[in-house]
């Protein structure tokens, strides 16, 4: 404040900066009509300089504002928000950055995250500005304003943005300019913050690496200068044992919680806050709890609980909800000690507090309460009243249904109550399955789902699609709602919609698989691939066997060609195609059956249909192959251009029109720009070739750079949802089939239960039905897949999904026989979507491609760049396409 002050030479000026230092606050009625006086003498500057040394309490203000009245809190915003726009009016650019932090710092502590994501960075731009104009001693409130962005932007879900603003902030008090003790403090918390950001990000060892830095820090200034930074210790001793907690390193976050919960109560609870305090005693009591050390957990939680109840006596209701997790954590070590009915009543304390926390944010009331009455659900059950546990339960479940929780939490958090209503006496009631089912599959949301109504809609649309495609529609629902625990749901349209659950015995095989899948395609520039496809044959056998009867009874039926498959995450990145009955040594599930998953149950099964893609009027396929060659940051494509013209050759034999034309957008014509405006077109099919990186958690595709140079343009989901939203644009229509043909393309991101990957988006944004690779499948390799998806029985319509198949015979025989590297290449070809889809093709009749045997063979020549004389290679070639047709061999 000094830097207005100075533009005040008054001794009426002089005489308030003097009553504002003593007192700490002065009243309106003395600096307004200063400042007004100033104002009608012609000195403008002066009177705003009045007002900022008036206003500058308010300061101190924002940093209590939490414990402030509602009018009180609404005040100090509005005056800062005022006073920071005064200081930018008259230039008073240092004054700017000191209520710019101040108000982003109260605009965070009300959870006003977007107002103090604004404030912050404008906060952030004015100090980087001011800095460079010279004024270096506001490095330390430039450096606080760039820790409290990359906070904010951490828990916005954009850690990475986080972490480069903590990063600032790190440089920024490392240049010097800050006097002692407080430079290390800053760098400590700082590296506090970065741990937390690296954390979000699970980047586990770099988190470990920041909080171990900042408990160092920290160490040193108490060991230089006192206790006076135990309570800075012990907040991040407490963020450290979180972290170790939530990785599962319970006997590591035992002794941290423990240190950090003796220096709390060495500062007292008047110095460390009451919330702090009470969040390690929970912490403490969960880990003791996890490691079975009952006694120790109930003296700490009943401690813990002694401090809260002086709290609430006191008046000071803010500690409801941590009261009430207290009691909850207490209420299970009492039912793990045998005693249900004192259990019983614990939790019945801690939903009384719940219903009292109003401070507390709804969701998070919503989550506590389903846990709470899942264990008055378990409590009930063991004390054999099982009619009242089963309505506890599903009461939990419907409690949590009505609040914003994520699926992993959701599933945790039901597990139990789950397991209750399977084991009651009325499994067979309908309703049951009915409210289950829907659940389990990730339908979940904060719109209070009519969870009865979905499974109606569900039902009715796999029985019409029964109808369609005349053959018999099997669904299988996987999730694992409790650690090692798989849970699978069956609905068949052949029994008529009826649904049940069964469960694995173990998730081992499964997991393993998982891996060997990973380890075997990651491997396909290895010449001899044998032993890892065995290894993973075996993996495959083992997961197979696994699987519950009445799972792998769907995919042994003839009847069941195609499966659907509506997972979790976890599940819907499983292998699936890898499962190997074991009859064959080609019995791998994804060469006999059509496997497609989706992601939201209802939403995709009303889309279904045995539609044909471009067989009426609209048969235009978009084609669009960037020049990898010219990205900076990306692999030369060899067989991009091959790939490029063969493509446009088949698709045009199927009859269809390729746009751009003649031949679709290729090399550096292919910008992000020209990609979307192509999705703008009326497609029944697009193509893409080329490459699909990840950055900071998002995936992107490559495309040639807008500007001419090598630094490539790039599509991403959010260009996705954005333009489906736009006017005019591709919300208009639905692209029959998109296919992904390049790297990673296929594989999940998932947040809350929403997909974030490319694939996810083309499917939700774009198309009925998107082709993918969840693996790297090389050059070769992917131009050979072009060719095999178009060539494969183009004397016909073939839906999708069993194209799919056909085509991962064909890689795997073409690496066995001609390219080894094509051996794992089917591994990660994965559909999404409507499998029933059909590429409508023409017959020699009406003038398109034969279709033969010697086409299909020749286009492959040219796909593996083997030239066609060599007659060898023909015949083996034409040898596999035999092999690979007859559908009897890989049963």
């Amino acid at each position: 404040m000094e830097a207005a002050a100075h533009h005040c030479g008054d001794e009426r000026i002089t005489a308030l900066i003097n009553d504002t230092r003593r007192e700490g606050r002065v009243a309106p009625s003395m600096y307004m009509p200063i400042a007004a006086a100033l104002a009608e003498e012609g000195r403008p500057i002066e009177g705003a300089g009045t007002l900022l040394v008036g206003w500058h309490w308010f300061i101190p203000l924002a940093e209590m504002i939490g414990s402030l009245s509602p009018d009180w809190q609404a005040l100090t915003l509005d005056t800062l928000s005022e006073a920071r726009g005064l200081c930018a009016s008259h230039r008073f650019r240092e004054c700017s950055l000191q209520f710019g932090y101040a108000l982003a710092n109260a605009l965070t502590s009300l959870g006003h995250g977007q107002a103090a994501l604004d404030a912050a960075r404008t906060a952030l731009s004015t100090g980087l500005r001011i800095e460079r104009s010279g004024y270096p001693e506001l490095r330390r409130t430039t450096a606080a304003t760039a820790l409290l962005l990359g906070q904010l932007y951490t828990g916005a879900r954009k850690p990475s943005a986080g972490r480069r603003y903590i990063t600032m902030a790190i440089r920024a008090i490392a240049g010097g300019g800050m006097a002692e003790p407080l430079a290390t403090l800053s760098l400590a918390t700082a590296y506090d913050a970065l741990h937390v950001a690296y954390h979000a990000e699970r980047l586990l060892p770099e988190a470990l690496e920041s909080a171990e830095r900042a408990i160092t820090q920290c160490r040193h200034l108490c060991k230089q200068y006192g206790q006076q930074f135990t309570t800075y210790l012990a907040g991040m001793l407490h963020n450290h044992a979180d972290t170790l907690f939530s990785l599962g390193a319970y006997d590591d976050a035992l002794p941290v919680y423990r240190e950090a919960l003796a220096l709390q109560q060495q500062a007292g609870v008047v110095k460390v806050g009451a919330q702090a305090l009470l969040g390690t005693y929970l912490g403490l009591t969960n880990t003791l709890l996890v490691l079975d050390q009952l006694d120790e957990a109930g003296a700490v939680a009943t401690a813990g609980m002694d401090y809260a109840l002086a709290e609430v006596r006191a008046g000071r209701h803010s500690v409801h909800l941590v009261f009430a997790k207290l009691l909850d954590v207490s209420s299970r070590i009492i039912f793990r000690r045998g005693l249900p009915q004192q259990a019983l009543a614990s939790s019945r304390m801690a939903m009384k507090l719940l219903s009292r926390a109003r401070s507390a944010h709804l969701a998070e009331r919503l989550r506590l309460a389903s846990g709470v009455l899942t264990r008055m659900a378990e409590c009930a059950f063991a004390m054999g009243n099982r009619d009242r546990a089963r309505v506890l339960a599903l009461r939990a479940i419907r409690v949590g249904e009505g609040g914003s929780v994520p699926l992993s939490d959701a599933r945790a958090i039901f597990a139990n109550a789950y397991r209750i209503v399977l084991d009651t006496p009325r499994i067979t009631d309908e309703a049951v399955w009915r409210n289950l089912l829907p659940l389990v599959d990730g339908t979940l949301n904060s719109t209070n789902l009519n969870v009865l109504g979905e499974l109606d809609a569900v039902c009715r649309c796999i029985g019409s699609l029964a109808e369609q495609v005349r053959k018999p529609v099997a669904l299988v629902l996987a999730t694992e709602i409790a650690p090692n625990s798989p849970l699978f749901g069956i609905i068949e349209s052949s029994k008529p919609c009826q649904s049940h659950y069964v469960r694995a015995q173990t998730a081992a095989p499964f997991q393993e698989l998982r891996d060997a899948a990973g380890v075997t395609a990651c491997n396909a520039d290895i010449d001899d691939t044998s032993l890892l496809l065995d290894r993973l044959r075996a993996m495959g056998q083992a997961a197979w066997s696994a699987l519950p009867k009445e799972v792998t009874r769907l995919f042994t039926s003839s009847d069941s060609a195609i499966v659907l498959l509506c997972c979790d995450e976890a599940w819907s990145s499983f292998p699936w195609e890898t499962l190997h009955t074991g009859e064959h040594s080609h019995s791998w599930l994804g060469m006999s059956h059509a496997l497609t998953r989706l992601d939201s149950l209802p939403r995709n099964t009303r889309h279904f249909a045995p539609r044909r893609i471009g067989r009426d009027r609209d048969k235009t396929a978009g084609l669009i192959v960037p020049s990898t060659g010219t990205i900076a940051s990306a692999g030369h494509l060899r067989h991009a251009n091959t790939e490029a013209t063969l493509t446009t050759k088949l698709l045009k034999e199927l009859g269809f029109a390729v746009v751009p034309s003649p031949d679709g957008v290729k090399g550096r014509a292919a910008r992000r720009s020209v990609f979307l405006n192509l999705l703008g077109e009326t497609l029944a099919l697009l193509h893409y070739a080329g490459h699909c990186e990840s950055r900071e958690g998002e995936q992107y595709l490559l495309c040639a750079s807008e500007d001419g140079g090598r630094e490539p343009s790039r599509v991403s989901a959010r260009d996705l949802r954005e333009l489906s939203l736009g006017h005019g644009g591709i919300a208009a229509h639905r692209i029959g089939l998109v296919v992904l043909n390049a790297c990673r393309t296929g594989q999940l991101r998932e947040f809350g239960g929403i997909r974030e990957d490319i694939a996810g988006a083309f499917l939700h944004h774009v198309a009925d039905s998107v082709i993918a690779h969840r693996f790297p499948i090389g050059d070769a390799a992917g131009s050979a897949f072009a060719v095999l998806f178009y060539s494969a029985s183009s004397g016909g319509d073939v839906a999708v999904g069993e194209r799919l198949c056909f085509v991962r015979r064909m890689l795997l025989l073409l690496g066995e026989r001609v390219a080894p590297s094509f051996a794992q290449s089917w591994i990660g070809l994965v559909c999404y979507g409507n499998p029933y889809a059909e590429l409508a093709t023409r017959t020699t009749e009406d003038g398109g491609g034969d279709g033969s045997e010697d086409v299909v063979v020749g286009h492959l020549l040219d796909a593996l760049g083997v030239s066609e004389h060599l007659t060898a290679a023909r015949m083996t070639i034409a040898e596999a396409l035999n092999e690979a047709a007859s559908s009897t061999a890989w049963r």
